[in-house]
């Protein structure tokens, strides 16, 4: 993933979200602004690192505002549907793949009850 491992990119992306309410954001402004921060261009080249971005912010509305975008479903689809085992092997290590197929196997149940 170029200059982020996964547990680095989901810690950092956490502190910068607690970082965005303690600067008094509201929480929806906060989640908004961190995943907005934490998109990488060109899209194609940073498919991991955006889904990534997109589990933390799933995680995130769930969490905090008990609901979920529905255009933050689609995007995470898409992602998910672009995912190869040869671009996971590319850009993460093995106990990171497993985190995040874990990680999209947990969203994937979340979504099936999730406020949308």
């Amino acid at each position: 993933m170029k200059h982020w491992k996964y547990n680095e990119l989901v810690f950092t992306f956490q502190s910068a979200f607690q970082s965005a309410v303690d600067q008094h954001l509201s929480i929806y402004q906060a989640i908004a602004s961190v995943s907005e921060d934490f998109w990488y261009f060109p899209e194609n080249e940073n498919v991991v690192l955006n889904l990534i971005n997109l589990i933390q912010t799933i995680k995130l509305f769930d969490e905090k505002l008990h609901f979920i975008h529905r255009a933050t479903v689609e995007i995470f689809e898409k992602q998910v549907s672009l995912i190869t085992d040869v671009l996971l092997e590319k850009e993460l290590e093995p106990p990171e793949i497993l985190l995040l197929k874990q990680s999209i196997d947990d969203i994937k149940v979340k979504l099936k009850t999730a406020n949308i």
